[in-house]
């Protein structure tokens, strides 16, 4: 299950029942999310968002992916940072075609969910930093970023191949 905005947002009265889930449970919070998940402020989660995510995944036993620079994916103790990225992000939509691509990943490969959280990000952001080089990230849409992931994905496969 991944969830992000209004399925985080529909946790937040009644969050103990992660603690009854029967499977896999990514969330994707940006930091006002993540406060409310954890019940702090966002000035709070800002002050340590690693610590913050850590211990919400810790605690229920789902995979955090805490989205800003530098998003986090917190699985099992363990915490893999994923650098790539701009500001083009930072619009409508990506939280939405973030949770898509985790998803299509997860559903697609043997790699473990947290991995495809994390490399879910990868893509995303990679992705937007190629669209960045030609155009301005003002401009920059989630719309644009899907319709270019085919040519991004297309550059890994030859890399691979390498």
């Amino acid at each position: 299950i991944v969830l992000d905005a209004d399925g985080i947002n529909s946790l937040c009265p009644n969050i103990d029942v992660l603690l009854k889930k029967k499977s896999t449970v990514i969330l994707t919070p940006h930091p006002a999310e993540l406060a409310r998940l954890c019940g702090v402020s966002t000035a709070e989660i800002m002050s340590d968002r690693l610590k913050y995510a850590s211990e919400f995944s810790k605690k229920y036993g789902v995979i955090v992916a805490a989205k800003g620079a530098q998003t986090l994916v917190c699985s099992d103790g363990r915490v893999m940072i994923n650098s790539t990225g701009c500001t083009a992000l930072a619009k409508g939509g990506s939280g939405d075609m973030l949770a898509g691509i985790i998803s299509s990943l997860t559903a697609q490969s043997p790699e473990t969910p947290a991995d495809n959280a994390w490399l879910g990000c990868y893509i995303m952001g990679k992705t937007a930093e190629m669209l960045s080089e030609e155009n301005s990230v003002r401009g920059i849409l989630a719309t644009d970023i899907i319709k270019a992931l085919p040519k991004f994905l297309k550059k890994l496969e030859q890399e691979k191949e390498q």
